[in-house]
């Protein structure tokens, strides 16, 4: 039965469906932004990205050597390969990480961020000069920042339902020990669903290969009626991981999750601290708005409370594509954390999650998969999409799903997908362990 048959609306672009033509609509505005014509980058300036259009200095380009076709090289293909990669050909696909810039650096380097499509300036065109910098950084529109561009206040309903946060609700379950337990349920966030695709990898035949984050990020989701948070929504999913693995800047955050209303307060202080400040200048300010915000932002919040993170802007070059650089440097990240003698096709790591940001929209990128004929694709959680309810059962159980690939569907973004973008921005949170340099 499709969904034409039962009276479902249809996106024009993926398969996606729903009974709510208006709930359609807004996927097609949210996830396929590229096909309004208003939206498109221009092909002059691949480089330059989005709303969150990042600083030229940090962010570094990971296209290298490789075909066009969105698959990985032969050596990525199969599980038995994977492991034993020589030194030279994951050198071909790792950017090469540069010594992470103190504050001091990252203060200096602020002028140059959040280069516009109409503002190139690079890092050897820098002004330090403050009312100079102000006068060439132009206020970015509606294309970059969203419909709500020039508000002023978002609405006091919308303030209100945001200030009170989410609903939480205590229920009675039996965990797999056939025992009795309480468990929180907050109403837009659900715990160990990386473990459920794990298991779905697995029992999914098609799969050859796959590689997983750490599963302690929750995956945290839109509430109804609060409009396009993505930005936010996927900050608090690597917050979600601080404090579960009680991280570098778990102290930050006790508690429950901050709010909406508590980041937008966390960015402007971060901006006055100087990093990516002219972020202030480009948005008019985000406070109590529904301005888009994206990687830039994430990366001054963390960077302001001393965590560690690591930002690239990747693009198509002579070489490749923009979707086949991006798949290059997510298998390789996810292949520093396995050892060589790894010899299982599912490998489940204690890497971070990776904040992940195209044209119009920004996703948590959870996984990696190497299927048939050795095609690759990333695993997402996207916060546009609520937890299915089959995901949040088989946490608490491990019934075998008759349909592993109908399910991970939701999860997986394939090169059908992502070879319609010409840029993307990774910001990654540097693994526990390694030292921040003050």
């Amino acid at each position: 039965m499709d969904a034409q048959s039962i009276g479902c609306s249809t996106c024009p672009f993926c398969p996606f469906f729903d009974l709510n033509s208006d709930f359609v609509l807004q996927h097609v505005q949210y996830c396929h932004p590229e096909n309004e014509s208003q939206l498109e980058p221009t092909k002059s300036s691949p480089q330059v990205l989005f709303r969150t259009d990042l600083e030229s200095e940090p962010m570094r380009f990971s296209g290298h050597a490789g075909g066009s076709n969105g698959k990985l090289p032969g050596s990525l293909y199969h599980a038995d390969n994977m492991p034993n990669l020589e030194e030279s050909t994951i050198a071909q696909y790792t950017h090469s990480p540069q010594p992470h810039a103190n504050s001091e650096d990252v203060k200096s380097k602020s002028t140059c961020l959040h280069t516009s499509q109409n503002d190139q300036t690079g890092p050897s065109s820098r002004i330090d000069s403050k009312k100079k910098v102000n006068r060439s950084i132009k206020r970015l529109d509606r294309s970059e920042l969203g419909p709500y561009a020039h508000e002023k206040r978002m609405p006091s309903w919308l303030l209100r339902m945001l200030n009170r946060g989410n609903t939480t609700t205590q229920v009675n379950r039996i965990s797999p020990d056939g025992k009795l337990s309480r468990h929180s349920i907050i109403e837009n966030e659900t715990p160990n669903v990386v473990p459920v695709l794990a298991r779905l990898c697995k029992q999914d035949k098609s799969v050859q290969r796959a590689f997983l984050c750490s599963a302690h990020v929750h995956h945290i989701s839109k509430m109804p009626r609060e409009g396009s948070f993505c930005g936010y929504r996927n900050i608090q999913m690597l917050v979600s991981y601080m404090q579960e693995t009680r991280d570098r800047g778990n102290d930050y955050f006790p508690g429950v999750l901050p709010t909406i209303l508590q980041l937008q307060d966390m960015i402007e202080r971060a901006w006055d601290m100087g990093y990516n400040s002219v972020g202030r200048t480009e948005t008019g300010g985000i406070k109590g708005t529904r301005k888009y915000i994206g990687t830039s932002e994430a990366q001054a919040l963390f960077l302001s409370l001393g965590i560690q993170c690591e930002a690239s802007s990747i693009g198509k070059t002579e070489e490749m594509p923009a979707h086949t650089a991006l798949l290059s440097h997510i298998a390789a990240y996810f292949k520093s954390a396995c050892s060589d003698d790894d010899a299982e096709n599912v490998v489940m790591t204690d890497l971070p999650p990776v904040y992940f940001q195209h044209h119009g929209h920004s996703m948590t990128i959870v996984g990696f998969e190497i299927r048939d004929q050795g095609n690759a694709n990333i695993l997402v959680f996207d916060p546009t999409f609520q937890t299915p309810s089959m995901i949040k059962h088989a946490t608490a159980t491990k019934i075998k799903k008759p349909e592993p690939s109908r399910i991970l569907k939701v999860y997986r973004k394939d090169i059908c997908y992502l070879k319609k973008y010409q840029a993307f921005e990774l910001l990654k949170l540097l693994p526990p362990g390694i030292p921040f340099e003050s």
